[in-house]
């Protein structure tokens, strides 16, 4: 799930909020395939930091919430596997973090499968990236990816500051209420009746899945940033420059607060939203896909996190240092 929000804690997304399938517009995998082997071929030829290089050439971007598929022959969703145009923050993470790991595109496509599905197997029940402590992170870190260093930050007596995030990640629920415009497919289907068929062969996978509980470390907000609001540069200081980030809600209870989406949607979770922690001269930067903005930027990480010191559900930060 990729969803940030103001003080208002307002959920945010990019398709129509009402209950119809998502038609998917008309794509080219050339016109992706061209644009991911110049960014591989300008990572080859600059010897810079590849992470910041990769995670730069998409700045600008349009954000669209999952925005990825299993391709135009997929029964749920006809969204491509890759694309360069779109992002979410984790399709955006998932693109760079290929990019970094491949040699050319061949490598590419098979990073992409890696991070993106269990075990690499292209299916919508395979996906890794809709809970990011359950599946995504613990799928990253077995591809040597990632590894998580939340409990290295600690405090002038060398005692971690981190707290636990736990929650019970209800997946059968997720699927068993999922609604029509978690479909995307490149023509709508001819009558509704279909529709509702196909939808309900998507909810019967909720019988495949069993609800689970799942903890998570964070830096709290309210240590890494002192009573005056201002960051404590102590903790900043021993981010790893090269870092996912992700934003932690512990427990956050998202059942009846999506727009256009049912009553009791979903799970409750304890991440909303990835980017990366990139230092650029003296400044650590927070590179993400914003939904709130539209778009593929960077701010300061401190400033980032400093719109949410009030938030009644952002709570802190989860830190997986990059390897590469």
């Amino acid at each position: 799930m990729c969803s940030e929000t103001v003080n208002t804690d307002r959920i945010h997304f990019s398709p129509a909020d009402g209950n119809t399938i998502v038609v998917v517009q008309p794509y080219d995998m050339n016109q992706y395939d061209l644009a991911i082997a110049q960014c591989l071929k300008m990572l080859a030829q600059q010897q810079k930091d590849a992470l910041h290089e990769a995670a730069k050439f998409f700045l600008g971007s349009s954000y669209f919430l999952e925005p990825l598929g299993e391709g135009k022959d997929a029964k749920y969703s006809q969204e491509p596997l890759y694309r360069t145009d779109k992002f979410d923050c984790v399709s955006y993470v998932n693109t760079v973090l290929a990019l970094i790991h491949a040699k050319n595109i061949v490598q590419f496509r098979k990073n992409i499968l890696a991070i993106r599905y269990s075990k690499s197997e292209i299916g919508y029940t395979n996906r890794t990236d809709w809970f990011t402590d359950l599946e995504w992170i613990p799928n990253t870190q077995q591809l040597s990816w990632i590894k998580d260093v939340t409990e290295k930050i600690v405090d002038m007596a060398g005692q971690p500051i981190r707290l636990i995030a736990e929650t019970a990640i209800d997946k059968p629920n997720w699927y068993k209420v999922r609604p029509l415009k978690a479909m995307h497919l490149l023509a709508p289907l001819p009558d509704p009746s279909k529709a509702n068929v196909l939808l309900t062969q998507l909810q019967s996978n909720s019988g495949r899945f069993q609800a689970r509980s799942s903890q998570l470390s964070y830096l709290p907000l309210n240590k890494l940033f002192n009573a005056d609001g201002n960051a404590n540069t102590y903790y900043f200081n021993q981010i790893p420059p090269g870092s996912v980030i992700a934003i932690v809600r512990p427990n956050w209870d998202i059942r009846n607060h999506f727009p256009g989406f049912p009553a009791g949607y979903g799970t409750n979770l304890n991440v909303s939203h990835l980017g990366f922690a990139i230092r650029t001269g003296q400044d650590l930067m927070f590179y993400n896909a914003s939904s709130i903005h539209g778009r593929v930027e960077a701010e300061p990480l401190t400033q980032y996190l400093q719109k949410y010191i009030h938030s009644p559900t952002i709570k802190g930060i989860h830190i997986e240092q990059i390897i590469y």
